[in-house]
């Protein structure tokens, strides 16, 4: 049984900010699911195409959209807590893995991406398709492969949600029941 313990209001906060970005991810989750439902209705190759462009914008927004969220929340609560001496130490270019085990760290988390992940190398991917269709050179730069990188999407945006609900499950701090 999860104890209660009285915390400060500002904490609270911090905690219901964390809380809320996972019922963001699991609405957005469900954008996906819609466009995958109207995708899989249509008849032409062109329609199909739109689809995926809109899958492939709508899917990186929202992860850029959640990992806005975690670098925000990153920052309040390593000031409130008062632990910027426990980050690990900052890579010449900030990367998904560095924002996700600083996030452990200020969330009091165990969790962490190892660096041999192959979904980090597929997130990368998945990026450079979204910039070649929002930045089209060509006419071909428009078209996404349904078998490679449409699932490429797909699987990135639920490894990347994942990974947040498990660093919120390994959170000493948010498994917490917050005295209202």
């Amino acid at each position: 049984m999860k104890q209660s313990i009285p915390l400060p209001k500002e904490y609270k906060e911090k905690v219901r900010y964390i809380l809320e970005t996972t019922e963001m991810s699991n609405m957005l989750t469900e954008d996906i699911k819609k466009i995958i439902g109207f995708s899989k209705k249509v008849k032409y190759e062109s329609e199909v195409q739109f689809w995926m462009r809109i899958m492939v914008r709508t899917i990186i927004d929202s992860i850029d959209a959640m990992i806005y969220r975690l670098r925000k929340m990153t920052q309040e609560l390593i000031k409130l807590r008062g632990i910027e001496t426990k980050l690990p130490p900052k890579p010449k270019k900030t990367n998904l893995r560095y924002i996700f085990k600083v996030f452990a760290v200020a969330l009091d988390s165990t969790f962490e991406i190892k660096e041999d992940d192959e979904k980090l190398k597929d997130y990368s991917e998945a990026r450079k398709i979204r910039n070649r269709i929002t930045h089209p050179k060509s006419l071909a730069d428009l078209n996404i492969s349904l078998e490679e990188e449409y699932v490429k999407f797909a699987d990135t945006y639920y490894w990347v949600t994942n990974c947040i609900k498990q660093l919120n499950e390994q959170s000493k701090l948010t498994r917490v029941k917050i005295k209202r």
